[in-house]
Order: C-alpha cells, then sequence, then structure tokens
C-alpha cells in the first residue's frame, strides 16, 4: 500500500509480529503511537523522533530495519540523530540491518570560470546478527544500548 502523504499513523494490534513503514510521512514530521507488545521484527524506515513516535513496549523485538546512515559530514547529524535515537530506543535485538551511505568525488567538471565537483551516492548494507550486533554497536556508534 502506498502511504506516502501519512499524517499520522495509529497501530494496537496485540498480535501483530512484523511492522514496516517505510517513506510513509513524505515531508511531514512522523506522529505514530504503535501498541504491538508481540512484534518481533519492526523495518522503521522513516524519520525517528521519540517525541512524536511512540512505539509502546516491544520486549519480543528480535529484528530492526532502519533508515539509512550518513557514514561523514556535516549534514549528517540531523539525519543521524533519528537513526541513532531509535538504536538506543530498542534493546536485546538480535538482527539490525541499516544501510551506511556516503557522498564520493566522482570526477571534476572543468567549465569556464569555475570547476564542479560531481558527487556520487555510495551506500553499502548491512545485517549483523546474533551478539555482533552489540560489539557492532560499541565499537562504530560508540555506545552501547
Amino acid at each position: 500500500m502506498n502511504l506516502r502523504t501519512l499524517s499520522r499513523l495509529t497501530v494496537a494490534a496485540p498480535a501483530l509480529k512484523e511492522l514496516a513503514v517505510a517513506r510513509c510521512f513524505g515531508k511531514n514530521r512522523p506522529v505514530a503511537i504503535i501498541s504491538a507488545p508481540r512484534l518481533t521484527n519492526l523495518d522503521w524506515g522513516d524519520e525517528y523522533n521519540p517525541i512524536s513516535v511512540h512505539l509502546g513496549k516491544m520486549e519480543h523485538l528480535r529484528s530492526l530495519g532502519t533508515d539509512y546512515f550518513l557514514v561523514y559530514g556535516d549534514y549528517a547529524f540531523i539525519h543521524n540523530h533519528f537513526c541513532l535515537s531509535l538504536l538506543q530506543r530498542v534493546e536485546g535485538i538480535q538482527t539490525l540491518c541499516l544501510t551506511l551511505m556516503y557522498l564520493r568525488v566522482s570526477s571534476l567538471v572543468a567549465l569556464p570560470g569555475s570547476n564542479y565537483a560531481i558527487f556520487v551516492l555510495y551506500h553499502a548494507s548491512l545485517c549483523i546478527q546474533g551478539s555482533y550486533v552489540t560489539c557492532w554497536l560499541r565499537m562504530v556508534l560508540g555506545w552501547l544500548p
């Protein structure tokens, strides 16, 4: 189902085990209340802000997929803050899937009077399982959930 301009999402599903939310809010700030105590797999591909997105208890969550993580650059701070907020929200997951994205200069185009760099967006998708999730979060992100 295509929900690109959703303004609010409310889910009350005691038996729900899998939920995927990806680019549903468009340019709207995500507002969501999700109550799914048996949720085991969550794929959250929208901005996550704990002030407006309430996930409830997720004691059975074992798999988390997130939006992309920008590897470096000043532009990355705000976006990565939302991703890190979601990662800090969950504990005990066995599988973490995310995409690392970075810009790289591909070539320099010479135009009269100036040079323009052409940037290409590269990405690498990671899916980490088992005890490696905690090790990866410690090593790369610098914190322990």
